[in-house]
């Protein structure tokens, strides 16, 4: 018997019955209700056509603290990483085989082929080593013979998780006393927007004057047309203008708030001394390993958003002071939205 039922001509049918599978495992992981949250509209019914589609996220209904959550959100949104990093690296193993840290991460700079997990055994001492899948199938003749130890590798993406919790702690600093700077002249900028404000319902009342003259003179189109649209681009210009003075203290915060949030994963991880699987997955979107003329190897590890992103806001910083040093610095208001674009 199984499950209670005797096993006969439908045992494959009772067999499966109750059991679970990948599909399983996956549905129970993206199920929000273990964090509390109740989620409806998931799929539309037409009973007519008789169809059911599943609905876009952004369409679907959240009601977040209906249920006593079990996991933090943090550790959520960490097993979601994970899925979808293993969706997009895509890597392969044998039946039954372990999945090595760094499979599907790995490309050859030279060409562009993955790396594949090898095990080696030295002086009684078992390694994991990772060469060029080109090199490994067909020789030579395609690639040349580069490979890396897997704890090589963790040494090297330390040493770089240890540089980047330093840029991301000035990256905060910078952007705390631009946002300090910028906020201490909200009189100016709240002037700068009324005064735009008022240009764009002048400049809309002209359009409406010109529009409506149009529909009694329609064979003055030729003339007032081009004109009509040159106000029309003056008066687009003019919300693009007042949607960057827009952004209030809360919403300000708000981002410097996304950039202290990574950089706190960033230092836990650090602290750890140790990278797990689950957090490498969550770093690391690629690996880049070329060989050099004199037989080295350089290494390029690309991070995933918003880790990458403080490497761009270092850059863009350095980009705002060299400008204002030789005069050439847009205004503040400019500057700030510019840098917290980058990791909205």
């Amino acid at each position: 018997e199984l499950l209670g039922k005797k096993m006969g001509f439908n045992k494959t049918k009772v067999g499966k019955t109750g059991m679970w599978n990948e599909k399983t495992v996956e549905r129970i992981l993206k199920d929000e209700a273990y964090i509390g949250t109740l989620v409806n509209h998931k799929t539309e019914t037409n009973k007519i056509k008789k169809t059911c589609v599943q609905m876009a996220k952004d369409a679907q209904i959240r009601h977040e603290g209906v249920f006593p959550p079990i996991l933090d959100d943090i550790l959520w949104k960490q097993v979601q990483a994970v899925i979808d990093a293993r969706r997009l690296t895509k890597p392969r193993a044998s039946s039954n085989a372990k999945i090595h840290r760094y499979a599907g991460l790995l490309r050859c700079g030279d060409c562009e082929a993955s790396f594949v997990a090898k095990r080696r055994k030295f002086d009684e001492i078992c390694y994991i080593e990772y060469v060029c899948s080109n090199y490994h199938r067909m020789g030579k003749d395609t690639c040349s013979n580069h490979r890396i130890k897997e704890h090589e590798l963790d040494n090297l993406l330390y040493g770089e998780l240890q540089h980047l919790v330093k840029v991301a702690d000035q990256n905060c600093e910078e952007v705390r006393n631009i946002i300090q700077t910028y906020l201490s002249n909200r009189n100016a900028a709240a002037a700068q927007a009324e005064h735009l404000q008022n240009k764009l319902k002048e400049l809309q009342q002209e359009a409406s004057q010109k529009v409506g003259y149009l529909a009694t003179h329609p064979d003055l189109e030729e003339i007032l047309m081009p004109d009509i649209l040159r106000t029309r681009d003056e008066i687009q210009d003019f919300k693009n203008r007042i949607a960057k003075l827009d952004m209030t203290e809360l919403s300000y915060k708000s981002r410097l708030s996304d950039i202290e949030s990574s950089k706190e994963m960033l230092q836990e991880i650090v602290a750890e001394n140790n990278i797990s699987n689950a957090s490498l997955l969550i770093l690391v979107e690629r690996i880049i390993i070329t060989e050099n003329e004199d037989s080295t190897l350089d290494i390029k590890f690309k991070l995933r958003a918003p880790f990458q992103s403080h490497y761009i806001l270092s850059r863009n910083i350095s980009s705002m002071k060299h400008a204002e040093q030789v005069g050439e610095g847009s205004a503040l208001a400019d500057q700030l939205t510019s840098i917290l674009e980058q990791i909205a």
